[in-house]
Parts: C-alpha cells; structure tokens; sequence
C-alpha cells in the first residue's frame, strides 16, 4: 500500500470537523467522500489528493498574475479594463478583397483569436483558484487559501488591474459587431472559479475585504446580464450558450445570497429551456446539429445537472418532469457511438454517469464500451472532473 505523505495525515485529522462551505454547484458530499477514503488508506484517493497538491504548489510557483489588462488597445473599446475576445469560428471572407465581414465556419477554430489574450486569462485565473481551494480544502494549509485571495485581487478588485464587470466585447466579429452576447459562454469558467473561493475562503489567509469586493462585483456583473437589452437578447440563446447564461445567473445569484432569483430563474426561464432543448427520446437537436455533435451534448447536458445540483445546494430541487428529462438525455448518450470523443469529453460522461447513479446499466447499452478505457488514469483534468468541475 502507497505511504500516506505527511501532508494528507493532515486531511485525515480534520475530515471529522468539516466546515460548511456552501459551494455554489459542487456537491459537497463528494468532496468529502475523497477525504474519507484517504483517511482509510485508499491508494488512488491519496493519489488523486496529491494530483491536487502538485497542481496547486506548481501554480504558486507561476510569477504572472491573470488579468485583462495586460493588452494593448483594441480596436473595439478604448478601456483597457474591459473584456475583449474575438469569435472563434470566424474566418476572413474569401470574396472581399478586406476579408470583411468575417465569415462562420462552425467548428474551426481561427488561429488569429489568441492575438487577444483575455479569454486565455480569465481561463487561467479560473483553473488556478479552483485548484488552489481544492488544495486548501484538502490540506488546510493557509499557503493556497492565501494565494487564491493574491489572483482574486488582481483580477477583480485591484484599481489598475481589475476587469469592468461586463462582457459587452466578447467574442466580437470583424465587420460586423464589437461584441456579442454569445460570448457570454467565456465567462463560464467563473462558476468554477466560484466554488474555487468558497473553498478557500474558510481560511483566516483569504481577507474578508476581498471576499465582499467579489461579491460585490459579481453582483454587478449579474446586474449586467439582468439588464433589459441583454434580457432581452437572452432569448434568442436556445442551445447550450443559453443554458450556460442561466447558469451563470443562478450562480452568481448563490454566491450573492439571494435564493429567490436562484428559484426564479428556474420557474421563469429554465424550465422552458429545458423542453426546447431536450426532446423526450432524449435528443438534445440543437447540439446534434453542431460539428462535433456528440462533445456538444455531453457539455451541455454537464450544465444541467450542475443547475440540478446548483438548485440542490440552495435547497431547492428540479421538478419530477425535468428530472426525467435529464435522464432520458443522458440514457441517449449512452447509447450513441462516442468512439471519436475525446479524453476530456469521455472522462466527462463517465462522472455524469457515475454521480447519478446509473452506472449499473452501462451493460445494457453496448456502445458505452467505445468509451476510452481512462479509469485508472489520476491526470489533474480528471480528478477535477469526477468532482463536479
């Protein structure tokens, strides 16, 4: 049997005196489940703690802070502060001798798009804070808790550093628009990154001061988002970019404390979403149609059951048709043909099998088994994932 390093003697000291973290849509239970293991000495859950703790110890190495003013100028917005990315899947038109308007080619991915860099850090940010919480959480060693609070306050709080609270140049189009709702998808990271600070926020090394900053500017971000003009655009996002504008609205709604927007979102938008989205038999058809169909699907279908979870954690629940819905989505992609899927995606449908309690009819459906054998592989991406990231 593998040694215990001293740092998880530590873990199995404390899994007696859990806190309450009030984790946005991480399911808490899971959590503490890999605590327990390692406390009885299960050698993959060691390793997979330790995955945790390489990750977060190489992170507090990297000297570059994430924020989104380290760029020049662009040619939509004159603040430096704002969020500016370009679309991914537009290219220069062929026919005109400018190349514009840029034109769509669904499922390629332009080259030119990593010229402006803040979605690459918002990316970052988002992947180290939720590591560094997990390490904390893992640990209880003030270091991490201390080092998520550092890129908080960089990106989000600090005078010269921190980002507007908007997205209204994500994602925009070459001779067309300086921005676009649907870029609204880049932002969902910060869910992550918000179960990531709830984590590591219990520890006296994570300020209050920066704790109440965030919660003050993702309540101003909401307030973005809740306007009419997006509101209003809103509707127009059926497919997975919906689903994910809603979530992040729920989230930020937990994370702010307010459970009655958490409960209207549901009732007034989601519910509505969910019967466009997923048909009875369990096709999600808007996500059928995209280039990679199948990878589409399964991350759109890990939204839901976050917002199943999300809905959870603020005690309140999805109704017994929407549950059946879910699960008829997923009962469908058991049975596609995910040969062609990659690792992430496939590790993926593997947890949401797994935390919904379905993996005992993986037998009946013969095509699971296309599914890359990755069970035994501890890589950092697949612990994250098999805890609800």
């Amino acid at each position: 049997m593998m040694k215990m390093p001293w740092i998880l003697v530590i873990v199995a000291l404390v899994v007696s005196s859990v806190k309450l973290y009030g984790q946005i849509k991480l399911d808490h239970d899971v959590l503490q489940s890999l605590k327990y293991k390692v406390e009885e000495g299960d050698d993959l859950s060691i390793s997979n703690v330790n995955s945790i703790l390489r990750a977060a110890d190489s992170i507090r190495k990297i000297s570059y802070f994430p924020r989104v003013t380290n760029k020049a100028l662009t040619p939509v917005s004159d603040d430096i502060h704002d969020y500016v990315s370009m679309a991914t899947y537009y290219w220069p038109n062929p026919k005109t001798k400018n190349g514009l308007p840029y034109i769509r080619r669904d499922g390629k991915a332009n080259p030119e798009v990593s010229k402006f860099n803040n979605y690459h850090n918002l990316i970052q940010i988002c992947e180290r804070v939720k590591i560094l919480g997990l390490a904390y959480y893992y640990s209880r060693n003030d270091k991490y808790a201390k080092s998520a609070s550092e890129l908080i306050n960089v990106f989000f709080l600090r005078h010269d550093t921190r980002m507007n609270p908007n997205m209204d140049h994500a994602q925009f189009i070459r001779g067309i628009n300086n921005g676009r709702l649907t870029g609204i998808i880049e932002a969902r990271f910060f869910v992550d990154l918000l179960d990531g600070v709830q984590l590591a926020s219990k520890s006296p090394s994570f300020p209050n001061k920066y704790y109440k900053g965030l919660q003050d500017w993702f309540s101003n971000f909401l307030n973005w988002m809740e306007s009419d003009k997006i509101i209003k655009e809103s509707k127009k996002l059926h497919n997975n970019i919906g689903t994910s504008f809603h979530l992040q609205r729920m989230a930020y709604a937990t994370f702010i404390g307010d459970k009655n927007k958490v409960q209207s979102i549901y009732r007034d938008d989601l519910k509505q979403l969910l019967k466009r989205q997923i048909m009875n038999d369990g096709k999600q058809h808007l996500e059928l149609k995209r280039a990679q169909p199948v990878q589409y699907s399964i991350a759109n279908l890990k939204y839901w059951f976050e917002i199943k979870k999300l809905l959870e954690n603020n005690k309140l629940s999805l109704d017994a048709p929407d549950k059946e819905r879910l699960n008829s989505a997923l009962n469908y992609l058991m049975i596609l043909d995910v040969e062609n899927v990659n690792d992430y995606h496939s590790i993926m449908l593997q947890s949401l099998i797994h935390h919904n309690n379905i993996s005992k009819d993986l037998n009946k459906h013969d095509r699971i088994k296309t599914l890359k054998n990755i069970q035994n592989n501890n890589t950092i991406d697949k612990v994250l994932i098999e805890l609800g990231f």
